[in-house]
């Protein structure tokens, strides 16, 4: 992808990982949910070969979780700091969807990762009714798994699955997409 190329050097072949490159700043991806972050970071990771964690590790239940449950658990600026910078030493790739976490971690994370250096790249959908929909779609496919899984297994679970989302789509009347959001953007 075009981001891509401004980021990273390629490597040899398209096959082949680059080497891990230590020498490189690291790298902060800033997004919203469903907004393509996941499949760019693990492109950058294997592509580039970019030292990684987990994917969105400030989420309460993740990694680095434990710096925003305490944060919200005793808003202390300095703690706050002191443990996202101890994070941020670890000098990989982070993923970032700012909307998961609250206001003053991702604040943190913005200013102790310009302090060590970080690059920092901002990935967003141009078309926000693509994206809510697709958060929304996501959601749904998550209700129908629940209650299907909790009730069917096996192949009747797919099956099952795969004839809801059909009800569902035949009920959802949704504008045809314009022209203008079927076309790649100009070079």
């Amino acid at each position: 992808c075009s981001a891509c190329a401004r980021i990273l050097r390629p490597p040899r072949s398209m096959s082949e990982p680059a080497s891990p490159a230590a020498h490189r700043p690291p790298l902060l991806i800033w997004t919203l949910q469903r907004s393509g972050g996941t499949n760019l970071t693990r492109r950058l990771e294997v592509l580039a070969g970019l030292a990684h964690g987990e994917h969105e590790p400030f989420n309460v239940e993740r990694e680095f979780g434990h710096i925003t449950r305490d944060w919200l658990a005793r808003p202390d600026r300095a703690t706050l700091d002191t443990a996202m910078h101890a994070a941020c030493t670890q000098r990989r790739l982070i993923k970032h969807c700012v909307e998961l976490v609250p206001w003053e971690v991702s604040q943190a994370l913005a200013e102790q990762s310009v302090d060590l250096g970080y690059r920092h790249l901002f990935l967003y959908r141009e078309q926000p009714r693509d994206r809510l929909l697709s958060l929304t779609f996501a959601g749904g496919l998550q209700a129908l798994h629940d209650f299907w899984s909790a009730r069917i297994d096996g192949l009747g679970y797919g099956v099952a699955l795969i004839y809801s989302v059909m009800a569902i789509s035949g009920v959802i009347d949704l504008p045809p997409p314009s022209p203008s959001t079927m076309l790649p953007p100009p070079l």
